[in-house]
């Protein structure tokens, strides 16, 4: 489910690279993933693919944890830290500059961009765009993996709501119909 794009030769990374095939798959951590974690696993999955000019994209923590990952040939974790410490940043960086909070980081480097968006107050996007494009045409595409991302996370979690909401009141039904016995 990756779309990154080879380096080109004589070009050098500026992250550690994991070798090809070691890409973790959407899963948090070593930990079992549940409430949260799944919500934003099934969102990835759903918005992933979705715009040529992205080939990748990974959900942090904003203290660096990486919760969900849809690349290859990056170092996930170091980039999820990264990606905290870079919203951290400009953060501080937008309120001296007195220009209102800030809404993404973005990077432009030999072979693409990144770019680090807040998706609500705990979680960061980070989006990677191939190198063949203006940063114009990146923040377009990336704002609209961001949107996408958000509107997915709803509704995951409005379906979340109403699975519970079903389970409780099938539970409750059975009660009723057992105390009534």
């Amino acid at each position: 489910m990756s779309f990154a794009q080879p380096r080109e030769s004589g070009e050098t990374a500026g992250l550690p690279r994991r070798r090809a095939g070691s890409a973790p798959s959407a899963s948090p951590t070593g930990r079992g993933s549940s409430g949260l974690l799944d919500v934003i696993e099934d969102a990835l999955r759903d918005v992933s693919g979705k715009d040529p000019n992205v080939y990748g994209m990974l959900v942090a923590s904003t203290d660096g944890l990486m919760l969900a990952s849809d690349t290859r040939d990056v170092h996930v974790d170091t980039v999820a830290a990264m990606a905290a410490a870079a919203a951290s940043i400009a953060a501080q960086f937008t309120d001296q500059a007195d220009v209102g909070e800030s809404r993404a980081s973005m990077f432009e480097g030999a072979s693409g961009f990144v770019g680090v968006f807040p998706v609500e107050p705990s979680v960061l996007l980070v989006v990677f765009g191939q190198k063949d494009m203006t940063m114009g045409l990146f923040n377009v595409a990336a704002r609209n993996a961001l949107t996408r991302l958000q509107q997915s996370l709803e509704r995951q979690r409005v379906l979340k709501i109403r699975m519970a909401r079903k389970v409780l009141t099938e539970d409750a039904k059975d009660s009723t119909a057992a105390e009534a016995e």
